[in-house]
């Protein structure tokens, strides 16, 4: 296109146009608009508006960017209208009146300074809040998303924003919540979105409640119900923005239909079903290894002789743990039940075996005593479970060897309950008589995880009891 000449604007229309291209307008568009019409059935016909990437001169409208030109007529008048250029600028230039979303990254004293994606950071005032006065400041951090409008932009002044209108109501703009997804997408994208309809907004809004913020800076801010949730609008949204780009009009009074048979959701949930998939897997290769499982503090001989621990009979009593071992020495089990197979072994060495349990709910004392042959104490404190009491959480579930324990459990014919705090690891102590301290302890790296029987024996075997 001869820049010198100049093509008609209307000619041109959905072409390619390039900067310094001429668009000529028709003679005198506004001629009608600039005086007043008397007779009867006549009408002011519309201003012509000049959008994004043009700028007016003398012969019509200067392309400043390369882009399809674009033309919106104005209801009900062939005159008039909006021309832009449409192309897939990423590079921000604020525009006053423009809203867009900024990110806090200082406070400079009364005045918070902002990116918004531009060539410098824009500044906002604290009293450009709805409601703000000198005693009721904004509570905004450094960091914060903030959705406001400029009230000055030109090429020779600092931007500044306000998130209030001309009437000082906050009209949805102000700090963004802190929860949400933030993506940058072509400055294109934004004005196709923010079309009156949209359909992209229409489908999704069918498909999932959600919060949607856009900015014409080319920052979108959304929020949906559940994180899947938001991310599946999120990859629509970055799936459609491939598909517009070629279209005739995007939104822009097209006749595209969006989503046929819904084939970018299908997309959309493709990409987060694979990106769940591979987490999935790799949670699962990484919660049976042994990388994030804590380490256990070991127990000294002065730490569990300070343990208090009551007895479960009709005359509850509370006594020092110490008291057990004094003279023969103990084998004492939290939330075990194997070592029961012991019994007679460390009967005949004359060591007492004892349980403890960190709660007592319902009849589950009762239900475990079927299993365990010995006295059993509270220990309310939970101080057999070590210095440091480590849980498996839901890690645990995902974790073949618990599985396998839960199995074996279940064949062994005790089910246990569902009631009460079931994520503490317990152990297995073998405690020598008087100060000969700890000969063995064990303790759980995952739920149901056993204690070498023979170990134990060994252990009880060191035992040398007390001269009374």
């Amino acid at each position: 296109m001869a820049a010198g000449r100049g093509v008609a604007a209307d000619a041109c229309v959905g072409k390619v146009v390039l900067p310094g291209d001429v668009l000529l307008l028709p003679a005198h568009p506004d001629e009608d608009a600039e005086r007043l019409q008397l007779g009867a059935g006549a009408a002011p016909r519309g201003r012509l508006l000049c959008g994004p990437g043009l700028r007016r001169c003398t012969a019509g409208l200067l392309v400043t960017k390369c882009g399809l030109l674009r033309h919106r007529q104005a209801g009900g008048s062939a005159a008039g209208g909006a021309y832009w250029v449409d192309s897939q600028q990423r590079r921000y230039v604020p525009v006053k009146g423009d809203h867009v979303i900024g990110i806090v990254t200082a406070k400079a004293g009364d005045v918070f300074k902002l990116d918004v994606g531009g060539s410098e950071q824009a500044s906002l005032s604290y009293l450009a809040f709805e409601g703000a006065t000198k005693r009721n400041r904004p509570n905004v951090q450094v960091g914060d998303l903030i959705y406001g409008q400029f009230l000055v932009a030109n090429k020779d002044m600092e931007p500044e924003m306000v998130c209030i209108d001309s009437s000082g109501r906050s009209s949805g703009m102000g700090i963004i919540g802190q929860d949400g997804f933030l993506f940058k997408v072509s400055l294109g994208l934004i004005r196709k979105l923010l079309a009156p309809k949209c359909e992209i907004i229409q489908e999704l809004s069918q498909l999932y409640p959600f919060e949607l913020v856009l900015g014409m800076n080319g920052r979108i801010w959304v929020k949906a119900k559940t994180v899947q949730q938001t991310l599946i609008i999120v990859n629509i949204l970055e799936a459609w923005k491939l598909v517009v780009a070629d279209a005739p009009a995007g939104c822009m009074g097209s006749e595209m239909s969006f989503l046929p048979d819904f084939g970018i959701f299908t997309m959309g949930m493709w990409s987060v079903g694979l990106g769940a998939i591979g987490a999935a897997v790799t949670g699962i290769v990484l919660a049976n290894t042994d990388l994030f499982l804590s380490k256990p503090e070991k127990a000294t001989l002065e730490f569990l002789d300070e343990i208090e621990l009551k007895t479960l009979g009709s005359e509850e009593r509370t006594f020092k743990a110490g008291e057990l071992w004094k003279k023969n020495g103990a084998v004492i089990m939290a939330e075990a039940s194997e070592l029961s197979s012991l019994k007679p072994q460390l009967s005949k060495l004359g060591v007492p075996l004892y349980a403890v349990v960190k709660e007592k709910i319902g009849t589950e004392v009762e239900d475990f005593q079927h299993y365990f042959k010995g006295e059993i104490f509270l220990d309310e404190k939970k101080g057999f479970y070590g210095p440091r009491r480590r849980k498996m959480m839901m890690s645990g579930f995902f974790r073949f060897g618990v599985w396998q324990n839960f199995f074996r459990a279940w064949k062994s014919g005790y089910s246990g309950n569902l009631e009460g705090e079931g994520f503490t690891l317990g152990g297995v102590y073998v405690i020598g008589a008087g100060r000969q301290g700890v000969l063995l302890e064990h303790r759980e790296k995952e739920f149901g995880d056993k204690v070498s029987l023979l170990s134990v024996l060994e252990a009880a075997e060191k035992i040398k009891p007390q001269a009374s």
